[in-house]
């Protein structure tokens, strides 16, 4: 068995014997002694070495300084030996945590954490995939308890240099309209002999590239850019066409609401004029997290990191709190519209009784985790949201967003910086920073005025393993009846970890009442918090904790009791096939009519039944009197989990009281003494990256369809099928924990709430997906059905399609108000994939509400639909035409409106020679009778164009308008047409 493991430098005849057999670890010699011929008697010494277990290791990243080409894939290698140098044998598995970077190399066990990689030739070796974003990625491989991590370098860019412009005006003799005939029927004949001249120009620019071989630069102009009231330009699904028949994927370069775009690179460091999130988010207190347009300079070095922003804007920022509800939707913004693409949602998990701890931060991605309407200010997500998770802990919707104010336009200035130091001898480290956020400019004055946030904060690592953080912030209004200590938030933090085991922790946080930050504000505003707790882990075998909080709140009426102090203590320890833990918590409420002193005792049990399904039985024990009781009651939890995969776990939990008392104060059934939650839980690592690129594979039209159907479904029963499953009993627990939450959140009453959803994702051309929720409490029901296809057939077909019903009974009026919503989309493409001939797009959407909520009954129905065609049978010419209907049935009051208006246009272009071309347009938009009697009418206008390509990439073009017409915003293809001939210019460079 030695020799299996060993490396000999000779060859062994069969005439030889072995002497010696005795291999340990490390260098051995090998005796062997010939038994017969010429050499019998003779003894030989051959040196081997038996492989150690890994005692070395090293990472290497080639190369360690990557361009964010989104084409460069660096490699990574890991060498792995014993402590005499020697690596380790072939098929050795190492563990590769890649951080935010993907890695391209298939995975040996993808149900493990990260990707396992096996040992080949001395070395493990990885691909990791291009990126487009600057960063530093963390790399860090692991075998066994040994690890080794290195730094990876996405860098700036530096291409040659490239410039496309392109530069348009027409200039026109138009007759001009007559305002008196502004009520003409036929708006064709509204236009006079009056005689002038129009003109329409346009000028577009973009370069990208190099400047002094160290500076990335990249800038667009465009003088026509109209992006109304929205941030950043991006696509969204179910607008336009929600399909297009093939697997592209869109992202934009240069991101500006306004006209111009500007930015400046040099690795981490930059200065951009357009579109951006202010991203300062690392402390508390002082954190501004806004999107603008306006300037942003960022710099980013080992010991300096600076962020400072400048916007004039004319939008006022919303942070609002929504609890769960055990469903999908819909959940309510307080102001609506919202500005576009302004918004940015977490979803919390806060502990039940100190609201200022966040067990868990999970960010949602917009068309991916959720659809939203800005205009009504509503929220659909495609996984339902728990009220609380498996360990009745709550879970919060935290959601940052913009609204348009109706003002003036306002100044805002903001910058955070951080200076660091750091004596690596010693490891130890400083930092101190601060923040400064000015926002209403006063134009008169030329002083900044309104509101203002001051901030600073610092830390000190007295090693590795301790650190002490403070930070400070005082907020500044136009009220100067506050006091200005009510202003003020502070806090404190020491924690350590001398070794792997032993964790301790102490704070104080004050937060005053008046204190504002507009962007985020905390959550226990006008409290004093201080504390400390002492953990000892011995992973695997057991944990001893000890903890005292004090809780003091100023706001008057949130609570009877507004002083709460605890004093806690727990043992757990593993057994073979389970666990126990007992543990004890003191309990002192004040600041009400009476004070209250309450002991509790918890003893619990975890049993393995198997290898993959666990038990949990937990006992709740007050010993105080009943008074106490009502506070933390006896109760009784009872859970069951299943680990589904690596990452997935199924659980069910049962909490039972041993008595609840209801609003009136007498006892209720047992059912209202019982909160049950069910569902999976994901144990994905890496600040949810795996989750976060989730993909539904072979998807027809790449990205758009994903964000169109799919719903992000974590338990996987077949490689084809996922499925998510949740249901949610919730009652009052205890009063205790309503004084610990704060004071807007929702849902104070007990719910059940039951969510199921599918998606069937095969690699074969159809592709669906389901879900239904309901969703139930004392005063309503909500029901919410979803289902979705992609369907793609041979030859360039492709078909899309979903619906969505929103159902919502109020029951506790006579009447039974109630109000649905239904929304149908259809989409489908004809894009033959091996020739150009035809490109056929087509959509139909419907939209459906009802609603007998107010007095007198409302409904509403709107049908939009479009068919686009190209044909082009030869490559010089092209025929273009479009179908488009808008109908729409309104019952407002009693009163029916019924309006119809259809859209048709026809666009041809001939290219005679290369140096002539010929095109024609007509268009008729046709308004139809209305059910209120109003005569039909309609607008019609067509043109001839004839162009001349005598210099290249400039052309020039002269024609007549025949007709003149105006622009309807559902349809975005139709425009104003002025009447009379023109003259057209375009160079492109």
């Amino acid at each position: 068995s030695g020799l299996s493991d060993a490396r000999l430098s000779s060859r062994i005849a069969g005439a030889w014997q072995f002497v010696s057999v005795d291999l340990k670890q490390g260098p051995n010699t090998i005796e062997v002694e010939a038994v017969d011929g010429s050499f019998a008697g003779t003894k030989l010494a051959m040196p081997v070495h038996v492989i150690g277990s890994p005692a070395q290791m090293s990472i290497k990243v080639t190369p360690e300084r990557v361009p964010a080409d989104g084409n460069t894939q660096p490699e990574v290698s890991v060498t792995v030996t014993d402590r005499w140098g020697v690596s380790l044998p072939d098929r050795t598995v190492v563990m590769l945590d890649a951080g935010r970077a993907r890695v391209l190399t298939e995975d040996l066990d993808p149900k493990s954490p990260g990707v396992q990689i096996g040992i080949q030739n001395g070395k493990a070796t990885a691909v990791l995939g291009p990126s487009l974003q600057i960063e530093d990625v963390k790399l860090i491989a692991t075998v066994n308890n040994l690890k080794a991590e290195t730094v990876l370098h996405y860098t700036t860019l530096l291409p040659p240099f490239s410039a496309v412009a392109l530069l348009t005006g027409k200039l026109t003799n138009v007759d001009i309209m007559d305002p008196d005939d502004l009520l003409s029927v036929d708006l064709g004949e509204r236009f006079t002999d009056s005689i002038d001249l129009f003109y329409d120009k346009r000028a577009a620019l973009f370069v990208r590239g190099s400047v002094l071989d160290r500076y990335l630069v990249t800038g667009s102009y465009d003088s026509e850019r109209r992006y109304r009231d929205r941030l950043f330009q991006q696509l969204t699904p179910d607008k336009l066409y929600p399909i297009y028949g093939d697997s592209s994927s869109i992202f934009f370069e240069a991101q500006s609401s306004s006209k111009g775009y500007l930015k400046v690179e040099k690795d981490r460091s930059y200065l951009l004029f357009g579109d951006y999130n202010t991203q300062m988010r690392d402390v508390e207190f002082a954190a501004y997290d806004r999107s603008m347009t306006g300037a942003k300079l960022v710099i980013d070095e080992p010991n300096v990191k600076f962020i400072g922003v400048g916007a004039q804007t004319k939008r006022s920022i919303v942070k609002q709190e929504i609890e769960g509800r055990g469903i999908s939707g819909f959940y309510y913004l307080e102001r609506a519209p919202v500005v576009e693409f302004s918004e940015k949602i977490h979803v919390e998990v806060r502990d039940r009784y100190r609201s200022h701890i966040i067990l868990r931060s999970e960010p949602k991605y917009r068309f991916l985790d959720y659809d939203i309407d800005y205009e009504l200010g509503t929220i659909f997500f495609k996984q339902p949201i728990q009220s609380r998770n498996g360990d009745y802990d709550k879970v919060v919707i935290v959601v940052v967003y913009e609204t348009k104010d109706p003002v003036e336009k306002d100044f805002v200035a903001a910058g955070t910086g951080e200076l660091r130091w750091s004596a690596p001898e010693s490891n130890m480290t400083a930092a101190l920073g601060g923040t400064l956020i000015k926002e209403g400019f006063d134009t008169t004055a030329q002083t900044f005025g309104g509101y203002q946030l001051t901030g600073a904060h610092a830390y000190f690592d007295v090693s590795q393993h301790t650190r002490l953080f403070a930070e400070a912030a005082q907020s500044e209004s136009d009220d100067i009846q506050i006091d200005p200590s009510e202003r003020r938030a502070w806090k404190v933090e020491l924690s350590s970890k001398p070794n792997d085991n032993l964790y301790l922790r102490g704070y104080w946080r004050d937060i005053g009442g008046s204190f504002d930050n507009k962007s985020s504000l905390p959550s226990e505003v006008g409290s004093q918090k201080y504390g400390g707790e002492i953990t000892y882990r011995v992973p695997d075998v057991s944990e001893f904790r000890v903890e005292h909080y004090r809780n003091k709140l100023d706001v008057v009426g949130t609570s009877p009791y507004n002083d709460v102090l605890s004093s806690s203590a727990y043992y757990r320890h593993k057994f073979e096939n389970f666990a126990g833990k007992l543990g004890a918590e003191r309990l002192s409420l004040s600041g009400g009519d009476e004070d209250i002193t309450a002991l509790v005792g918890m003893a619990a049990v975890d049993v393995d039944l198997n290898a993959k399904l666990q038990a949990h039985l937990q006992r709740d024990q007050n010993f105080s009197s009943e008074k106490e009781q009502k506070y933390r009651p006896n109760a009784t939890s009872i859970g069951l989990s299943y680990q589904l995969t690596d990452s997935l776990t199924a659980y069910a939990s049962e909490k039972i009281l041993d008595e609840a008392l209801g609003d009136n104060g007498e006892n209720e059934s047992v059912l209202d003494a019982m909160s049950t939650v069910l569902g999976i839980r994901s144990q994905v690592k890496d600040s949810l990256t795996a989750y976060s690129e989730y993909r539904i594979g072979g998807g027809i039209a790449g990205d758009s369809n994903q964000a169109s159907i799919g719903l992000r479904n974590r338990f996987r029963i077949h490689p084809d099928f996922t499925l998510n499953v949740s249901f949610e009993r919730s009652r009052q627990i205890d009063v205790l924990e309503n004084l610990m939450r704060d004071s807007n959140l929702d849902n104070r009453g007990g719910f059940d709430a039951f969510a199921l959803s599918g998606e069937y994702l095969p690699v074969s051309p159809i592709k669906a997906s389901g879900k239904y929720e309901i969703r139930r409490d004392s005063s309503s029901r909500i029901n919410i059905a979803e289902a979705g296809i992609d369907f793609k057939l041979a030859h360039g077909f492709s078909l899309l399609g979903k619906h969505r019903f929103h159902r919502e009974v109020h029951r506790t009026t006579p009447e039974t108000p109630r109000f649905s919503r239904n929304h149908t989309i259809v989409g489908a493409a004809f894009r033959p994939e091996n020739m150009n001939f035809i490109q056929s797009l087509a959509k139909l959407e419907i939209k459906q509400s009802s609603s007998n909520v107010l007095q007198d009954p409302t409904a509403n129905l709107t049908l939009i639909g479009s068919l686009d065609i190209i044909l082009q049978p030869v490559h010089y010419f092209e025929i273009y035409g479009k179908y488009a209907i808008r109908s729409a049935v309104s019952d407002q009051f009693g009163s029916k409106l019924t309006t119809t208006s259809d859209l048709f246009i026809g666009r041809s272009r001939l290219q005679l020679t290369d140096y002539l071309d010929i095109a024609g347009e007509y268009r008729v938009l046709y308004f139809r009778k209305t059910s209120a009697g109003d005569r039909p009418n309609y607008e019609q206008g067509y043109a001839a164009e004839l162009g001349f390509w005598f210099i290249p990439n400039l052309r020039t073009a002269v024609g007549y308008n025949f007709r003149g017409g105006s622009r309807d915003k559902d349809f975005p293809e139709s425009s104003y047409w002025a009447k009379g001939p023109f003259v057209r210019l375009s160079l492109k460079y």
